[in-house]
């Protein structure tokens, strides 16, 4: 070994696999078992640190692709959360206004429904299959109960962004 120098490279030499550390262990373990010993847990020091640290950087990465992974899911949820909404306001409307157009009742001005006009837009068979294709159930006995769970704001009236609002809670997480 010889010099402090020649002492750093024999260990970095040991630790990098440039050198068979049983070489530079055969001579201390003649001079001494303690410094042989004391050889030893450096080099398995050294060799878990050196794992330790390829390994946390493995996991890092394995997490930050996982965060990912759930962020661009929960983004393509929402996504398909807001064409759902979009195209179920849509049907909506054509739906609101051919009920209105057949029963005579023209245009009455907004998107709003009261209980009279609610009760008779679910009378109407393709309106009951078109939210039932939607997703959603609805029945003779609940209907009353639809519309006052739909009229958040207690106006006696359900308008389309509460209507569709609850449809897409009543339907459930995005399916696409």
């Amino acid at each position: 070994y010889g010099t402090m120098a020649r002492a750093m490279y024999t260990l970095s030499s040991s630790v990098g696999g440039g050198l068979d550390w049983q070489t530079p262990a055969d001579p201390l373990l003649a001079l001494s078992p303690a410094s042989g010993a004391l050889f030893f847990v450096y080099i398995a020091m050294a060799t878990l640190g050196v794992l330790n640290l390829f390994t946390g950087v493995f996991v890092e990465a394995a997490k930050s692709l996982t965060s990912r992974r759930e962020e661009r899911r929960m983004l393509q949820e929402l996504e398909v959360r807001r064409q759902w909404r979009t195209h179920f306001r849509a049907r909506f409307l054509q739906a609101v206004a051919a009920h209105r157009a057949e029963s005579g009742k023209g245009e009455r001005g907004g998107n709003a429904m009261s209980w009279a006009e609610f009760e008779e837009f679910f009378d109407d068979d393709r309106v009951r299959n078109w939210i039932r294709r939607a997703g959603v159930a609805v029945d003779d006995a609940s209907i009353r109960g639809v519309f006052q769970l739909l009229d958040f704001d207690g106006t006696g009236e359900v308008d389309l962004d509460e209507f569709a609002s609850s449809m897409q809670a009543v339907r459930g997480p995005a399916r696409g």
